[in-house]
């Protein structure tokens, strides 16, 4: 299974755990493939370095996103210009049209608001474990 993880998501569940960790745990575990930009990965970092992330979370964190057996890197062609309320969630948008993704996952009103994009669902953590449970369980 393709996702995209916005920073949110990928910020409760290091920082907080809960529902987003379980996401990220799939991850982990490679039961699913996370398709990330350069611009995401960015925005990961940045997230959570002014959450105050640990340098040790960090470069975990790093090495499983460069873990080429669970993360795909990806360069969008398509740049799309769809979210008004803040641009730079696009990127996420991007990412998922160029990986053909499953679903988006986020925590975001912006996203979230739209539903779908191109057929691709945007997702709540708790709506993303519930709806895909049976493919996960796999």
């Amino acid at each position: 299974m393709r996702i995209v993880l916005d920073s949110n998501v990928v910020a409760s569940g290091s920082l907080w755990g809960g529902i987003p960790a379980d996401v990220l745990n799939l991850w982990k575990s490679g039961k699913v493939h996370l398709f990330v930009s350069e611009d995401i990965v960015k925005e990961y970092v940045g997230v959570l370095k002014r959450l105050r992330y640990s340098d040790d979370g960090l470069e975990k964190f790093m090495c499983l996103i460069n873990d080429l057996d669970h993360t795909v890197i990806i360069s969008p062609v398509q740049r799309f210009k769809v979210i008004t309320d803040d641009p730079t969630d696009d990127k996420f948008l991007d990412c998922a049209i160029e990986a053909q993704a499953d679903a988006i996952i986020s925590g975001n009103d912006h996203l979230l608001k739209l539903g779908n994009f191109r057929g691709i669902p945007i997702l709540s953590s708790r709506k993303f474990l519930s709806q895909f449970k049976d493919q996960l369980a796999e």
